[in-house]
């Protein structure tokens, strides 16, 4: 185990968990006899000290954070290292590194979005080809976990689906492209992998490190949760060309179902033609615990002042939109856009006003305090 075994978590609950889990599985299968005889014959602790094993730290952010920074070591410096956590894999590892890397690597990244990644991207933009400002934090994950493989190690990791197809995973996939080998990839599609996943499509690449190109990939697409995985993907496993996985977007349909896309794509107009490139965001309220209100609370509204029909809108959001349907979960928006009068508006004012500390502005706040 000591051999062979690595792990590295920025949580040091989960790291100390870690090391129990593999120390009772050290014991697995002995009894009090067994321990005795081996101790009478090692003359060493049965159990492994595994704290250069198993570490806290954060995989991602390496020493050289700190660089071209004036710290001094005070409390607050201090209590900064603490917080980053900044993990050396190469200090911590040597005789991993020595040999060139890691055999093989394999992850479950937590799912955090670009915008609680301010204070790091300026680190991730000087240290990671796959940067994207919009980029969430797992695609970095698979960047790291690729660069600490030996050449052709394999790495495995469960991670959003959405670095596939979408703009922002377009540097991580040339960066895949130019030092990787992607073998397979099972896509569990909307499957709710993680009750409490925001993102509930995921998948699960398995690539190569420094592989050279292969003619095809393997692709298995999961149905169900309800069934032995391994025995399934072995069993239903197809095979695309490895040319699907362009820059642009990582295509997984099976060939059959590519021609018809490609058929219905030549006769039709790409939405990012018909609307000349001209994407926007979304609306964005910054508070959707007072924005957006279940058909009850509706009525009401409605019901106080039927003029508040005029900025109270049914609302769909990115996971309610399936590929032939809408699914409708009777959500509503009041959409006060930059302008509108809200005194017009008594009844969704008062409903408003349970907010009123998070909605007022920083500024006003303040001017009241001053």
């Amino acid at each position: 185990m000591l051999n062979n075994i690595y792990g590295v978590d920025i949580d040091p609950q989960a790291v100390e968990v870690t090391k129990l889990s593999l120390l009772l599985k050290v014991l697995e299968g002995e009894s009090q006899e067994t321990i005795g005889s081996q101790l009478s014959l090692l003359q060493e602790r049965v159990l492994p000290d595994l704290s250069r094993n198993i570490q806290c730290g954060n995989s991602l952010i390496g020493p050289d954070y700190y660089e071209g920074q004036q710290l001094t070591m005070g409390f607050a410096d201090l209590e900064e290292r603490y917080r980053v956590n900044a993990f050396d894999w190469k200090g911590a590892f040597p005789q991993v590194f020595i040999q060139g890397g890691f055999d093989a690597v394999i992850g479950n990244p937590p799912y955090v979005r670009q915008e609680s990644l301010s204070e790091y991207k300026e680190y991730f933009q000087r240290n990671y080809n796959s940067y994207d400002g919009v980029a969430d934090l797992y695609i970095y994950f698979i960047e790291k976990g690729i660069g600490l493989l030996k050449k052709e190690g394999l790495y495995s990791i469960i991670v959003s689906s959405s670095f596939l197809r979408a703009t922002y995973g377009k540097s991580l996939r040339i960066h895949l492209q130019n030092n990787a080998t992607v073998l397979r990839l099972v896509d569990f599609g909307g499957l709710a992998v993680f009750e409490t996943a925001k993102d509930p499509h995921v998948c699960i690449p398995l690539i190569l490190a420094d592989g050279s190109p292969n003619q095809s990939i393997e692709i298995c697409k999961i149905p169900s949760l309800n069934l032995d995985l391994s025995n399934f993907v072995q069993e239903n496993i197809y095979t695309i060309p490895a040319s699907q996985f362009t820059q642009e977007v990582w295509a997984i349909d099976n060939a059959k179902r590519l021609e018809l896309f490609n058929r219905i794509k030549a006769y039709g107009i790409e939405l990012g033609k018909y609307v000349s490139g001209q994407f926007f965001r979304g609306v964005t309220t910054g508070l959707n615990e007072a924005f957006v209100i279940d058909t009850e609370t509706k009525d009401k509204l409605i019901k106080a002042d039927p003029k508040n029909s005029e900025i109270i809108k049914p609302l769909l959001q990115g996971e309610d939109i399936r590929r032939w349907h809408t699914n409708y979960k009777n959500r509503w928006l009041i959409f006060a856009r930059r302008g509108t009068n809200i005194d017009s508006y008594p009844a969704v004012k008062e409903h408003l006003s349970n907010w009123k500390e998070d909605l007022t502005p920083k500024q006003v706040k303040l001017k009241e305090r001053s």
